[in-house]
């Protein structure tokens, strides 16, 4: 997403890490990836996974078989 945002747009994140790079200015580069990197794990461990549960809910869930002899 930062590469496609870097090449294809004049602003958004990836324009703000490749100005920040090019400038030397390290500090800003990793604040605007940790917060990209922050955004996107909300975005899917909150937003797809609540869709992926929804979506797929009325599948059983499966255990693994290594599992219950590790257990055992």
């Amino acid at each position: 997403m930062v590469i496609v945002e870097y090449l294809g747009f004049g602003n958004g994140v990836g324009y703000k890490i490749g100005m920040y790079y090019n400038l030397y200015r390290m500090d800003m580069v990793l604040a605007w990836v940790g917060l990209f990197a922050i955004v996107m794990m909300v975005v899917e461990y909150v937003g797809f996974k609540t869709l992926e549960n929804r979506a797929l809910s009325w599948r059983p869930e499966v255990g693994l078989a290594s599992q219950e002899v590790i257990n055992q």
